[in-house]
């Protein structure tokens, strides 16, 4: 059974060309100095974050560490409800808090799996929260639409109705929180900033459409069987798209060019992979990407 996450599902949609370097043919390409810093950073927070939900003490990461210091310090001030005691008010109304939550759900075929960075469920209400490291936080309209928020909420949602049937898609939210260090941000004091999106089962029933789209489709680009299409040339998107652009493999592919540029030459994989293709790490075993 092949596992589909929000990465594999983003790729697919833009293009499936893309996914069968990626996924299938497993192709990688060379990242910068900086890419790798921006990486590390990212899952050193990730474990920081989890060990401090486990009650742990947080493990200490040489000279970056009044760095760490710094930017918990802020997030805390922009949201201390996520940080209050346990003996709070809001804490004791929690029925669930799990950080590094993973669920699955069988759709059409197809695993689909999520791992929620912190999963909080109330009586009445659940949020996910899913903490962002990327250089520039992104607006509520490319978020809504990206396939992270989209399998988030709808796995959340059908995995809950069997759990808890009073947790409707109406009463589900996810928010994203982006937090960034200074010496990776163009910002020279920079604040943890939120976005936060709602759900409602008129966009549960919406996703549910383009999921099922989406695995009939890929069935038949998976199917090595089916005489029409093979895997090995699964279709690649129209370069006027302009996705081609900050592709990895654009050279392989010879779609550097635009209108008045020459072609250039396939070179092989020579350019430097955009940080945006990069999937965020899983922190324990097992892993799926992010």
């Amino acid at each position: 059974m092949f596992s589909l996450t929000h990465g594999h599902l983003n790729l697919l949609s833009a293009c499936p060309r893309k996914f069968q370097y990626l996924i299938l043919e497993q192709l990688t390409t060379p990242i910068s100095i900086d890419q790798q810093s921006a990486l590390d950073w990212g899952q050193q927070f990730h474990l920081l974050i989890q060990q401090q939900e486990l009650g742990l003490e947080p493990t200490l990461f040489s000279q970056e560490d009044n760095e760490f210091n710094q930017c918990m310090a802020a997030l805390r001030k922009a949201a201390p409800e996520l940080f209050s005691p346990v003996q709070d008010a809001p804490r004791t109304m929690e029925l669930l808090r799990s950080s590094e939550h993973h669920r699955s759900l069988f759709f059409h075929g197809y695993l689909l799996t999520v791992v929620y960075d912190l999963l909080i469920l109330y009586p009445h209400r659940a949020e996910i929260i899913d903490w962002k490291t990327t250089l520039h936080p992104r607006e509520f309209p490319s978020l809504s639409k990206d396939w992270q928020t989209k399998l988030y909420l709808f796995v959340l949602a059908e995995t809950q109705q069997i759990l808890n049937p009073i947790l409707t898609a109406d009463h589900l939210r996810m928010t994203y929180w982006f937090v960034r260090p200074r010496h990776l941000s163009p910002s020279p004091d920079p604040h943890p900033q939120s976005v936060s999106i709602p759900y409602n089962r008129s966009l549960h029933e919406q996703t549910r459409r383009e999921l099922t789209a989406l695995c009939r489709q890929s069935t038949e680009w998976l199917n090595p069987s089916l005489p029409s299409m093979s895997y090995s040339t699964l279709p690649q998107v129209n370069v006027t798209s302009g996705l081609c652009s900050t592709c990895c493999f654009a050279i392989r592919r010879q779609r550097t060019a635009f209108s008045d540029t020459p072609v250039i030459p396939n070179l092989g994989e020579t350019e430097s992979l955009s940080i945006s293709d990069i999937p965020e790490v899983i922190l324990d075993e097992g892993a799926i990407d992010r």
